[in-house]
């Protein structure tokens, strides 16, 4: 039996990682994913889904309040396609994350119903010091 071992890093393997015992440590550089494929990890990763106002699109004359509204999520959630992967690919946070797997889903991990618009992520917003 052999034992394969995975090591993920943004950096190359260093000092007492360079090598693992008796075995070597072999670095494979991955590329960044594709935006499409950055943007369905976001999409499927989020625990809520997305609406127009997540991008900063106002859809009017929508029946302004004549459901009865929950407010917030205004309008009808985009379904997981070619539209909704196109805006997500284009929108200034899947700019900001670079394609990195890690990144995006600790990313969308803070996407939830707490949070008004995709243009208020957290990860967006000024640092305060």
């Amino acid at each position: 039996a052999q034992l394969r071992i995975l090591l993920t890093a943004r950096v190359p393997p260093r000092g007492p990682w360079a090598a693992l015992g008796l075995s070597k440590v072999v670095e494979v550089e991955l590329p960044p994913l594709a935006p499409d494929d950055a943007a369905r990890l976001l999409a499927r990763r989020a625990a809520r889904p997305f609406y127009r106002r997540d991008f900063g699109v106002v859809t009017v004359g929508a029946g302004s309040g004549a459901s009865g509204g929950s407010g917030g999520n205004a309008g009808e959630p985009l379904p997981l396609d070619g539209e909704l992967l196109g805006l997500l690919a284009a929108c200034p946070l899947a700019l900001k994350l670079g394609g990195s797997p890690g990144r995006i889903v600790a990313a969308a991990a803070e996407v939830h119903a707490g949070l008004p618009s995709l243009l208020r992520h957290p990860w967006l917003m000024p640092a305060l010091v």
